[in-house]
This record gives structure tokens, C-alpha cells and sequence, in this order.
């Protein structure tokens, strides 16, 4: 079962089966980081996609399900869709 996975594995370490701490990501929208100068920009992700049309759907797909999901999963709040 699953309990018993989960058992096994924090048998073999120790540091799994912890709750995660809750992120907020609608806030501290910072692009550039002056704090951290070796990497300002660690910030930033991105994803290189080689077909454009794969691309936009998976924008498009991705960006409606967060934002209709926004109340059910707080975390998915973001700087852009967070009102003024």
C-alpha cells in the first residue's frame, strides 16, 4: 500500500515524510536579485520548446488552468494575475 512505501522509504531516510512548507509565489516577484550577485537572475526559469504552436498551447493551457485553479491551490497565485 501506500503507507507502507512511504514507512519504507523514511525508514531508508529519515528526512522524508515531513510536511512541506507552504509556498506563496504571488509575492516577491523580483526578476533581478542585487543580494545574490553571483547569480542575480536565479530567479528565472524557462523551458526552450523547439515547435512555436506546441509552445503557445501549452502557455495557453498552463496560464487557464492556474488561473482557474487559483482558489483551490493558493500557491498558484502569481504577481500578474494578483489584483491592484
Amino acid at each position: 500500500t501506500v503507507d507502507n512505501v512511504r514507512q519504507l522509504l523514511t525508514d531508508i531516510d529519515s528526512s522524508l515524510n515531513r510536511p512541506l512548507s507552504e509556498k506563496n509565489y504571488a509575492c516577491g516577484c523580483d526578476i533581478y536579485d542585487w543580494n545574490h550577485p553571483q547569480d542575480p537572475f536565479h530567479f528565472v526559469k524557462a523551458l526552450i520548446l523547439r515547435d512555436h504552436w506546441l509552445c503557445v498551447v501549452t502557455l495557453f493551457g498552463f496560464e487557464i488552468s492556474e488561473y482557474s485553479l487559483e482558489y483551490q491551490l493558493p500557491n498558484f497565485g502569481e504577481c500578474w494575475w494578483a489584483p491592484s
